[in-house]
């Protein structure tokens, strides 16, 4: 009786101790958190500020002094080339050329057409040279318009410009540190206040020869102007607004990134703890650049492996732990 007794008692201690022994075990492991490999890009850049600009900007000017007869068009008209643009007073301008005789506008005048007014013969020759009108010479927009009809124009006077939107380009000035990283063909970014909201990607089609000195504030710098072509503008961006430029110096980088306190170094080298199945195990690992989020793993685990948080719970390889519960 009293044997069959000890063994029943035997065999419940035993049953007993299959059920808490292993749950008093692992709560006696450290705990630990995990962490995965971050992926994010890597892009070199060098801004500068400046302003937007029209390479293809056409200045409508005439080589002797006229008098206008009357006025086509107006700002933002849109021409094609050959388009009469404004029409000349020839006898008024003739009159006046008369009047003019003997000055210096007179005498450019005469140069310009080979022509005097000593003569009948001459003033007819001149009124022959004179255009009736005075046309696009490329299609586009009309940019400005400074004259009106009965207005006397002085030779080569701006009287209106023309000028094309896809012809549209960006000049910013780059710090001299960065310029050297500036290279002709590289991709940029525009954008600017005006047209917020609108981005436009361009290259860099011209590093100026020299370098300027301006002033930012109170503060003087040396700049280098940089030339941005657009890419394909539209009529939110126009000339004159002020722009932004974000040069891409290097081709984006994928990288994969893991916090700085999760790697561990010994004298075998670089290495971090993953987690499979309740151990911790040891994976040694290649690293690149160092960033303030975290450091750059070139090798060593794959993407999607649980890495221990925290290191220095782990005093070795194929040490049990215990997962934080979420």
């Amino acid at each position: 009786m009293n044997k069959s007794i000890a063994i029943v008692l035997i065999s419940t201690i035993l049953i007993i101790s299959s059920i808490f022994i292993p749950e008093v075990v692992e709560t006696s492991l450290p705990v630990i958190e995990t962490t995965t490999l971050q992926k994010s890009t890597l892009t070199n850049h060098v801004n500068g500020n400046g302003q937007v600009e029209n390479r293809s900007r056409i200045e409508v000017t005439y080589n002797i002094p006229i008098i206008v007869n009357e006025v086509f068009v107006g700002i933002g008209d849109d021409v094609e080339k050959g388009q009469e643009l404004l029409s000349i007073d020839k006898d008024k301008t003739v009159q006046k050329l008369y009047e003019l005789s003997g000055t210096k506008v007179g005498i450019a005048a005469n140069f310009a057409t080979g022509s005097s007014f000593s003569s009948i013969e001459d003033s007819e020759k001149m009124i022959k040279q004179i255009p009736e009108v005075i046309t696009a010479s490329q299609s586009g927009t009309i940019g400005t318009v400074n004259i009106i009809s009965g207005d006397f124009v002085l030779p080569d006077t701006t009287m209106m410009s023309i000028i094309r939107s896809e012809d549209l380009e960006v000049k910013v000035a780059v710090n001299e540190s960065k310029i050297a990283k500036v290279k002709e063909g590289q991709p940029a970014t525009i954008t600017g206040i005006a047209f917020a909201g609108h981005e436009y990607s361009g290259r860099v089609k011209q590093i100026y020869p020299e370098a300027r000195k301006q002033y930012i504030g109170t503060t003087q710098e040396t700049v280098v102007d940089v030339v941005i072509s657009l890419d394909d503008p539209d009529n939110h961006i126009k000339t004159g607004f002020s722009a932004k430029a974000q040069i891409e110096t290097e081709k984006p980088k994928k990288l994969r990134v893991l916090p700085h306190e999760v790697i561990s170094q010994d004298d075998e080298g670089e290495f971090v703890y993953a987690y499979s199945g309740g151990v911790a195990v040891r994976r040694n690992v290649v690293t690149g650049e160092e960033f303030s989020g975290g450091t750059e793993i070139l090798s060593g685990i794959s993407d999607n492996e649980l890495i221990i948080s925290c290191p220095s719970k782990i005093k070795s390889d194929g040490d049990y732990v215990r997962a934080k519960a979420h």
